[in-house]
C-alpha cells in the first residue's frame, strides 16, 4: 500500500459515506482534502503553530460551512450580534 492511501483512506471513508454526501452533496474529494488538510501541512511546514484538537475542529467546521452555507458554530459565538 502506498503510503498516500494509507493517509488517505479515513478521509475517504468520511467524505464518501452517505452522511457526508447527504449534508456536503457532491465533492470533489482531492479538492475537499486538500482544502482540510492544508492548513494542517502549512503551519507543520512554516512552524507558525503547534495544530490543537480545537484547530482542526474549526477547520473541518469552516469546510462545511464553505459547503453548506452554514456558520460554524464558534463564529455565531463570538458574533457582536449575540
Amino acid at each position: 500500500m502506498r503510503v498516500i492511501e494509507q493517509y488517505r483512506r479515513p478521509f475517504d471513508e468520511i467524505l464518501y459515506s452517505p452522511e457526508s454526501v447527504d449534508q456536503l452533496g457532491e465533492l470533489d474529494i482531492e479538492l475537499a482534502l486538500c482544502q482540510l488538510v492544508g492548513p494542517l501541512v502549512f503551519a507543520r511546514m512554516t512552524g507558525l503553530r503547534v495544530i490543537t484538537h480545537q484547530d482542526c475542529t474549526r477547520i473541518v467546521e469552516g469546510f462545511i460551512a464553505a459547503q453548506t452555507g452554514d456558520q460554524p458554530a464558534w463564529v455565531e459565538a463570538s458574533s457582536p450580534n449575540q
